[in-house]
């Protein structure tokens, strides 16, 4: 999940908050990352994140649990797009492993994933083996709590036009941004890390980047 926009007065970015979240079966290592929306990146810190585990990514006065939050000290980029934005989450070589985009950034997910309005949250749903279900607004965002949802075969389906992301490893560690997250490449995936790969290239072909 993630919330762009916060209900409360003041700077959005304060009180904004990410979640990245661990569907794989062993526990992970986030040193050498690197997470980035439209405007800027900061690298994750050397933390383990045990397999099931959250990290909510927040601003200094982000109202989340104390537990599993990591404050930015320079904060995150220059906020979270309210109306929308991206989300890249990378190597410290530049191999993206997974994105998303929402409301009107359409470089990852077309269409995209849903901006919510303030106060609310975009939720990522996924099945046991770390398969997109579905993607929806909450009314009720509830920050470091791993979201499932139940395989079936509509869902299966939803996955062929869905947004779904790129595994991180071979040993079933998967890392999502917002609590999405796929073990297996689907046609939509397959595009957004052609896409990826696309965007990699042309940032190293460009010296100017």
């Amino acid at each position: 999940m993630l919330m762009p926009d916060p209900p409360e007065p003041g700077a959005d970015q304060d009180f904004e908050w990410i979640e990245l979240a661990n569907l794989g079966t062993s526990s992970t290592t986030l040193e050498g990352l690197w997470l980035a929306d439209n405007a800027g990146a900061i690298e994750l810190p050397p933390l383990t994140l045990a397999a099931g585990k959250v990290l909510v990514i927040a601003g200094a006065q982000a109202k989340v649990p104390d537990i599993d939050t990591w404050i930015p000290s320079g904060g995150f980029s220059n906020g979270l797009g309210n109306a929308g934005d991206r989300l890249v989450l990378y190597t410290k070589d530049g191999d993206i492993l997974d994105a998303l985009s929402y409301g009107s950034d359409t470089m990852f997910d077309k269409p995209a994933l849903p901006a919510p309005a303030a106060g609310k949250s975009l939720v990522c749903r996924f099945a046991d083996d770390g398969s997109f279900a579905s993607a929806e607004v909450s009314t009720s965002p509830t920050p470091g709590l791993l979201v499932t949802f139940e395989a079936n075969t509509t869902a299966a389906e939803e996955r062929t036009t869905s947004a779904q992301s790129v595994a991180t490893s071979s040993a079933l560690a998967y890392l999502a941004l917002g609590g999405l997250g796929v073990a297996a490449l689907g046609a939509a995936a397959v595009q957004r890390y052609r896409t990826a790969r696309a965007l990699k290239a042309s940032r190293t072909d460009d010296p100017s980047s």
